[in-house]
Order: C-alpha cells, then sequence, then structure tokens
C-alpha cells in the first residue's frame, strides 16, 4: 500500500494534523516526538509515535520480541498543497529478528510475526486518520 499522497489546499491544516495526531496517541500511552524539518528548502515536520515510552522490562520485552510498533507521519508544504507520508519507524528490526529467530530462538520468529502484523496495522490506521483529517478539515 502506498502511504503517500499530495493534497491540495491542505497546507493550512499541517499544525492541526500534527495536533490531532499527538493528542490522540498520547491519549492511548504512546510516546510520540514532533521535529521541524526542511525538505528541499519546504517547511515540514516529521511526528514520530511508538507504543513502548518506558524502560521497564516489558517494554525492554517488546523492543527484543518485535513487538514494538513505531510509525512516523511526514508533512512537507509544498505551496498551498501538502505532502503526506506514513513510514515504517521498526520494521527491518522485525525483519531482522525474524530471520535470526527461525534459526535460534524460534519463540521470537512468533512474536516478530506478531510485531508486524501489528506494524502494518498502526501504519495503515495512521495514513487513514492522517488523510481523513486532512480531507475533511476547512
Amino acid at each position: 500500500m502506498d502511504r503517500k499522497m499530495t493534497i491540495a489546499n491542505a497546507a493550512c491544516k499541517k499544525d492541526a494534523c500534527v495536533e490531532f495526531l499527538s493528542n490522540k496517541y498520547k491519549a492511548e500511552g504512546y510516546e510520540v516526538q514532533v521535529v521541524n524539518i526542511e525538505d528541499n528548502g519546504a517547511h515540514g515536520v516529521l511526528l514520530q509515535m511508538r507504543n513502548t515510552a518506558d524502560n521497564t522490562a516489558g517494554g525492554w520485552l517488546k523492543k527484543l520480541s518485535g513487538l514494538e510498533t513505531c510509525a512516523t507521519v511526514k508533512l512537507v508544504e509544498q505551496g498551498d498543497a501538502l505532502s503526506a507520508e506514513v513510514l515504517a519507524g521498526k520494521w527491518l528490526d522485525k525483519v531482522a529478528a525474524g530471520a535470526v529467530s527461525m534459526v535460534i530462538l524460534w519463540p521470537l520468529f512468533v512474536t516478530a510475526s506478531i510485531g508486524a502484523i501489528k506494524q502494518k496495522a498502526m501504519l495503515d490506521r495512521v495514513w487513514n486518520e492522517t488523510v481523513t483529517f486532512l480531507a475533511s478539515q476547512k
């Protein structure tokens, strides 16, 4: 699924979209980071959300087993339009954990597979929420 699109007349909605997504995911217990960026001279923002915000044994175990999910939303102004893209933050970790676990630690293969499915679901969800917000706001 392609998670990149340019939405006409949406540049003015960038900050509201970041606030909407930040508040939504913080309320669900995600760790959220917002960073202003410049992409080829255009102003934008990166919003990263991950479901493990602690250094407890549970958080460490999620990372080790591949159950942590992370998504990055990239919004870049292009005149009056807004380029929106949703990227995976930890996908390669899950693939690596899965490959290693097949040979050495087969139980991690199961959790890495579950993590990969959850990662895809999170990316799809974030993409749908971002596009819906930008398309519906005036």
